[in-house]
């Protein structure tokens, strides 16, 4: 257990004070982020908990034991208790089940890590035991990539360099630093940018999706989850991304901003994108980075591939300086009405590009699934396989978004993301 006279307080970033604000005043819904992936056959319990205890030894993310929205802070213990477990289930349904409810189940805020190991074994297709290791976290100690490296790191011991593992709590620091609380009065460069850039639209504001019937009615709580396995591969778009002078992340972002131009008369979209927010040196720290800024994306032939390609490595290239700055501080600074994230969810198209290849073992997504939770905006992920495979993930509200517009926009964009993708 944590000593307590080992225990020290840090601020609260941006991003964590933002979920815990969302909870405190919504009580919203937050899935745990998770991986389920098959554990090495030639690797031990014993092995995989001194593997564990070396990670946590060394990143302060997996050593938080309470977050505190009233005092703004997050408490980081010297030593904890590695919450490493076994168990055994009888079939593959109930590895599902023991998942899922993990998933969903909130982790206390105060009294240990927001995390957890499983090793679980059970029988393969054909009956034979094997062991898959179940990974669960509170989003507030981790990100897509940290989630990454830390499997990385466990499962096949590729270790980031150590010249990137700053100190988390460094790097909530210097963004504070930077991104100062009292946003809209003290003076900053990122908040002279936004204004600029956003020109007095709003920075959330919806995209006008024909198949969207209610963009700022209540949310159901639900998710639903639409998975598609798309015929192109991670070096396909690399290649394209060559001859197209931008990069794989600007062609699906690109091929986001086409299909809405092609579906509606939209010619000058606000979408919120997904970035890494890290700095050198802290590039391969465990903890939580990610953040989301909007990328306005105009043209008057937006429904076009290659206008809307040339549009956003314009809208990008504009935006890249500032991709670490606070979705919050954005919505402070530049908002129209200055209004804070926790009382406007309007129906806005989320972008989230994951380029590194998934871990191998995990197993694929189903084609559909729905899930408890609460989603606003429309959600448009890649992901990609092991093999190389790209990977499409839309999750939406079904109050909000009607399922057949949403099968129909995505049919249009898999059709784009593959002819951009197949540029030569």
């Amino acid at each position: 257990m944590p000593s307590p006279v080992s225990d020290t307080r840090g601020p609260l970033s941006w991003q964590q004070r933002s979920r815990l604000q969302r909870d405190h005043e919504r009580h919203e819904r937050i899935v745990n982020p998770k991986a389920v992936v098959a554990l090495p056959s030639d690797l031990s319990f014993a092995q995989l908990r001194e593997r564990l205890a070396a990670i946590v030894s060394r990143e302060e993310s997996l050593r938080v034991t309470e977050f505190s929205y009233a005092r703004d802070s997050v408490t980081y213990s010297a030593d904890v208790e590695l919450p490493l477990r076994q168990s055994e289930v009888d079939s593959a349904e109930e590895l599902d089940e023991l998942v899922s409810a993990a998933v969903e189940r909130p982790f206390p805020r105060s009294g240990g890590p927001l995390w957890s190991v499983s090793v679980v074994t059970h029988p393969d297709r054909n009956g034979a035991p094997v062991r898959s290791l179940c990974v669960v976290f509170d989003h507030l100690v981790t990100d897509g990539r940290s989630r990454q490296l830390f499997l990385d790191e466990l499962i096949d011991r590729r270790a980031g360099s150590p010249r990137e593992r700053g100190k988390y709590r460094n790097w909530v620091d210097w963004q504070l630093h930077r991104y100062p609380r009292d946003a809209a009065g003290a003076p900053a460069a990122a908040r002279d940018f936004w204004r600029a850039y956003l020109d007095g639209t709003a920075p959330d504001r919806p995209a006008g999706l024909p198949f969207c019937a209610e963009p700022h009615g209540e949310l159901s709580g639900v998710v639903n989850e639409i998975h598609l396995e798309l015929p192109i591969t991670i070096a396909d778009l690399g290649t394209a991304a060559k001859g197209l002078k931008s990069s794989p992340f600007v062609i699906f972002l690109a091929a986001v901003s086409c299909t809405i131009g092609t579906v509606s008369a939209v010619r000058d979209v606000t979408l919120r994108v997904n970035t890494p927010a890290r700095l050198g040196g802290y590039l391969d720290t465990l903890g939580y980075f990610a953040e989301t800024v909007p990328v306005r994306v105009r043209s008057p032939r937006l429904d076009e591939p290659d206008a809307a390609v040339r549009a956003t490595m314009t809208a990008w290239l504009q935006v890249l300086e500032h991709q670490t700055t606070p979705w919050d501080y954005v919505l402070a600074v530049a908002s129209p009405t200055g209004r804070a994230s926790t009382l406007s969810r309007p129906a806005q198209v989320l972008v989230n590009f994951i380029p590194w290849p998934m871990l191998g073992g995990q197993s694929a997504p189903p084609p559909f699934r729905r899930f408890r939770a609460e989603v606003g905006t429309f959600q448009l992920i890649m992901t990609v396989s092991d093999r190389g495979r790209c990977h499409l993930h839309c999750q939406f509200d079904p109050h909000r978004f009607t399922e057949h517009g949403v099968r129909d926009f995505l049919v249009l964009l898999e059709q784009l993301i593959v002819k951009l993708g197949s540029a030569r």
